[in-house]
């Protein structure tokens, strides 16, 4: 969390609690007044008028206090609350859907340098996610091409079934379901190698 969000928590809450403190002061006045106004002449007069500005005191602190503490609340959790939920809820559909989705937060919304960090962070693991697929598909034809030759390499159809599980995964999380260009054949590119070499004589 950044420094300027805790300094705003902080001094929301001291905005609050000064707030009541000075309705709290001047309804102490006002109750000093009407008993200097109208002084009782007894100890019970006394103590039953001191009873009733104390009650008085707090049906009015209580009506003025608590919905301003509701209020300044429902803005501080909207603003601070909202983007936990959302990142709660971008996770989940991290796992349950595609993986290009940038997260989004409200115009706003507090914890925007932790959205931005998210961002970046998941930037980072696509990025290496898709050079690997590219490098799997790289290789595919020539795992391809091993497991056909005579005395096929041992165990190479488990990992040519493995590596298109993996590409329907990657299909699925990354792209629009279309499937990429197919790689080339490992004897064309052989071929076309064999062609490039010049030969000696």
């Amino acid at each position: 969390m950044r420094p300027d969000v805790q300094i705003r928590i902080i001094l929301l809450t001291l905005s609050v609690a000064t707030i009541v403190l000075a309705i709290n002061f001047q309804l102490d006045l006002l109750a000093l007044a009407s008993l200097e106004r109208n002084p009782a002449t007894t100890v019970d007069g006394v103590l039953d008028q001191t009873r009733s500005a104390i009650l008085r005191q707090l049906l009015v602190s209580v009506a003025l206090a608590v919905p301003l503490a509701i209020w300044v609340g429902a803005i501080h959790a909207f603003k601070f609350c909202g983007p936990i939920f959302a990142f709660r809820r971008y996770f989940k559909g991290l796992i349950e859907g595609r993986w290009d989705q940038p997260c989004t937060l409200r115009a706003g919304d507090d914890l925007q340098d932790v959205k931005e960090s998210i961002n970046a962070s998941l930037d980072a693991i696509r990025r290496t996610i898709r050079s690997q697929q590219d490098l799997l598909r790289k290789v595919r034809p020539f795992i391809q091409a091993a497991s056909e030759a005579p005395g096929g390499l041992s165990g190479a159809e488990e990992i040519l079934r493995q590596m298109e599980r993996e590409e329907e995964e990657f299909l699925r999380r990354f792209t629009d379901g279309s499937p990429p260009s197919p790689p080339r054949e490992a004897s064309v590119v052989a071929a076309e190698d064999r062609v490039a070499t010049p030969t000696t004589a």
